[in-house]
């Protein structure tokens, strides 16, 4: 995390790291991150020889749940009883599970760190 700082200047809160690099920072910095045409994810990318991901952090569950979930745009997100319940239009719900559901694993995974258990996953 203190690469991305060194780099981009934007302050991270936390990171996860498998095929790719997902880096969350605080609110507002997410331009400070990407930088001008997307200047500081190459440097990331090419520094880390791995594909970086950034998303911004919010102090709300449903801000938060949409940051993670770009690129795609779901109407709702709401977290009841430990249940992740997602409602999407056809295009999104298709970005949300392509890839082996690797944008709703991550999701899963930043969700629980910062606001609690969350048991199952439902995408309509």
């Amino acid at each position: 995390m203190g690469l991305l700082q060194s780099v981009t200047r934007a302050s991270a809160i936390d990171c996860v790291v498998d095929e790719k690099v997902t880096f969350i920072v605080q609110p507002g910095q997410m331009g400070l991150a990407i930088g001008r045409g997307g200047e500081n994810i190459r440097k990331m990318e090419h520094l880390l020889k791995k594909q970086v991901d950034v998303a911004e952090y919010a102090d709300n569950f449903k801000d938060f749940a949409m940051n993670l979930a770009v690129p795609a745009e779901p109407k709702s997100i709401s977290k009841d009883n430990g249940r992740l319940v997602i409602i999407a239009d056809s295009r999104s719900r298709y970005l949300l599970k392509s890839d082996n559901g690797k944008i709703l694993k991550r999701m899963k995974l930043f969700l629980e760190r910062h606001y609690g258990e969350i048991t199952k996953v439902e995408v309509k």
